[in-house]
């Protein structure tokens, strides 16, 4: 990376969203303007010394996304700016201090989390689908492959940080669900 661009850690949307949102306007404060987002990491761009506000919106699109102007011109009425998606899923947008945040209703959080925990539950259910397939293909067979094993670590990776996923997003529904009541 150059000295006009800096990568910071993810440690995953469900577990970091709060802390990576206060450290993207930290680091805001010091013209580090986030522009790019992936599983692993953020990359961030320099740009103008300004404190900005981040926000993270959960809302799946298909392939050809379709909707998502739509979507991001809701947004960008209430005073938020796009700035990228990762997986069609994961939508970061920003906008100056004081601007009113996405969402104001509790109830809007929590649809929020619930939401993405059901994707995610399917996420696992398929991976555990193709970690079974392989072992008892494996078993069968009584041979393994490369593909076979590439399928099953892959399978299990998958797994484990869904299931990581989903607890911490059904704590975060049950918290944004506590507020509620």
């Amino acid at each position: 990376m150059g000295k006009d661009k800096k990568k910071v850690s993810n440690l995953g949307y469900a577990f970091d969203e709060k802390r990576a949102l206060e450290k993207f306007r930290k680091l805001s404060k010091e013209g580090w303007i986030l522009k790019k987002a992936n599983i692993l990491s953020y990359e961030l761009v320099k740009g103008e010394k300004k404190e900005q506000i981040y926000s993270m919106d959960y809302r799946k699109f298909s392939k050809n996304k379709e909707g998502l102007d739509e979507y991001i011109e809701i947004f960008r009425a209430g005073g938020w700016e796009y700035v990228c998606s990762n997986q069609n899923m994961f939508h970061f947008f920003k906008a100056d201090v004081g601007t009113k945040p996405i969402y104001t209703n509790k109830k809007e959080d929590a649809e929020k989390y619930r939401d993405t925990y059901k994707s995610t539950k399917i996420i696992a259910v398929v991976s555990l689908i193709c970690l079974l397939l392989s072992v008892i293909y494996i078993i069968t067979l009584n041979s393994i492959s490369i593909v076979l094993l590439l399928i099953l670590g892959i399978s299990a990776g998958i797994l484990v940080a869904s299931a990581m996923m989903i607890l911490a997003l059904k704590s975060k529904f049950k918290k944004s669900l506590d507020k509620i009541y």
